[in-house]
């Protein structure tokens, strides 16, 4: 599906808060296949634009803040027609084509009106024009019938969508509801091999709990991965609505037993309900360039900007390098309490657990609630239904999550965009509340 965005911009701008719209908007369209256009004035600054397939088409005028259509100068009356010309020849083999803030700013007035004048000689194309704020007051070309029936007015949310339909003269069925991306590979400028890895293991962008762990190959034992392992299996299980995804940034994995110590830690993750390659991931697999040196720093740091949550049962240990990154990423830390460093190191915050160390064995653990003595698994599993039940009322951290989850562009592309470009009326899929039906009820205790 061939698709237009149409914009004045005539550079891009990064502090211009609509271009990151714009251009997110082209990027997400790519990455599902669709042949995307920027569209531009025709004075348009190519230096400014990257990798992004912009093109300058629209013919220069000055613009005017009008007030309405009876203000129109007689420049703009020569220039409607023109740029209706222009419309027709750039639009005729594309399928739909999104309009940002031309129906609505008087300042876009003119391409508005060329808009009507070009909608009926593009008899396939269909319109969605963004909004992008409440519309106040009332102008006299603000009346969505006027366009056809091809057209349709675009809101960033439902909550004062009916405010924008009813500013122009409609109903709800004169409007759809597409919120703005703010992904994380763009937000943060990530590179290449990080955003190759999020599209092969997207659970790392998608899932409720998600967590980082690099080490070298030959201390995972050390580190406590099978515990971790355990703990995720637990969290996956208290509840059938939760998604998890371990990430093992394991390096130095070149060794001749290493692909059967990590086929060993596969089989446990998945004898436990953990799918390997999905929930369950090591980095050595994603790229053979890793299996040696290990993810990049740079990889590591945005990785580390997915994750919400950090087990570290290490019991070998004279500081821990990743105690502060993962803090520094905002994770929910549960860190080894038989490791009298460890508290020191995390400034006496996290949630601490006796998981042993080599100077403090741990011989048996006890239920929280009744005091009983229970196996080390047993344990585990307990203390994950508690870890999760902390994180759903940590504020902090539910709002990462949900951020995280819900404006990355495969959930904005499939929940919002692929219904309007199939031509559905659905309504977008909400995610489970992990705890109460009416978060309102509950104000702390929402989903992960």
């Amino acid at each position: 599906m061939n698709i237009a965005i149409l914009t004045n911009f005539t550079e891009i701008n990064h502090s211009y808060s609509l271009t990151g719209i714009a251009l997110d908007q082209a990027r997400m369209l790519t990455e599902y296949g669709h042949g995307a256009t920027l569209f531009a004035q025709e004075n348009f600054n190519h230096a400014t634009c990257g990798p992004i397939d912009v093109r300058a088409a629209w013919p220069h005028t000055d613009l005017v803040d009008y007030q309405s259509e009876r203000d129109i100068s007689d420049e703009h009356r020569e220039f409607i027609p023109r740029m209706a010309d222009r419309l027709i020849v750039e639009l005729q083999d594309y399928d739909v084509a999104f309009t940002h803030d031309w129906v609505f700013t008087g300042w876009n007035l003119p391409y508005a009106l060329a808009i009507r004048l070009a909608t009926e000689r593009l008899p396939n194309l269909r319109w969605y024009h963004w909004v992008h704020s409440i519309p106040s007051g009332f102008r006299d070309w603000w009346n969505i019938r006027d366009y056809g029936p091809r057209h349709r007015l675009v809101y960033p949310n439902n909550t004062e969508a009916w405010k924008c339909a009813r500013q122009y003269r409609g109903n709800l069925n004169d409007l759809v509801v597409l919120p703005h991306i703010k992904d994380l590979r763009t937000f943060g400028d990530f590179c290449e091999d990080t955003c190759r890895f999020i599209n092969k293991y997207l659970a790392c962008m998608q899932a409720d709990i998600v967590q980082l762990l690099p080490c070298g190959q030959d201390r995972l034992k050390w580190k406590g991965v099978q515990d971790v392992i355990r703990m995720f299996a637990a969290m996956k299980k208290y509840r059938d609505d939760l998604s998890v995804c371990l990430i093992i940034a394991n390096q130095h994995a070149t060794g001749r037993s290493h692909p059967e110590e990590i086929q060993g830690y596969k089989n446990l993750a998945e004898s436990l309900g953990l799918i390997p390659d999905e929930e369950f991931i090591f980095t050595s697999d994603f790229d053979d360039r890793f299996k040696g040196p290990g993810i990049p720093k740079r990889m590591v740091r945005e990785l580390f900007q997915l994750t919400n949550l950090f087990v570290f049962p290490t019991n070998h240990e004279s500081f821990g390098l990743v105690v502060p990154e993962s803090a520094l990423a905002g994770c929910y830390m549960v860190l080894n309490e038989s490791l009298e460093m460890q508290r020191e190191v995390a400034g006496w915050f996290g949630h601490f657990l006796p998981f042993g160390s080599h100077n403090a064995k741990v011989s048996n653990w006890t239920r929280n609630d009744t005091g009983e003595s229970v196996t080390r698994e047993k344990w585990l599993e307990l203390e994950a239904e508690r870890v999760v039940e902390c994180m759903r009322r940590d504020r902090s951290i539910v709002s990462r999550t949900f951020n995280r989850q819900t404006y990355n562009w495969n959930n904005i592309y499939e929940q919002y965009y692929e219904p309007i470009l199939l031509g559905e009326r659905r309504h977008p899929v909400k995610r489970p509340l992990l705890a109460a039906e009416n978060p309102k009820d509950c104000p702390t205790a929402v989903r992960i």
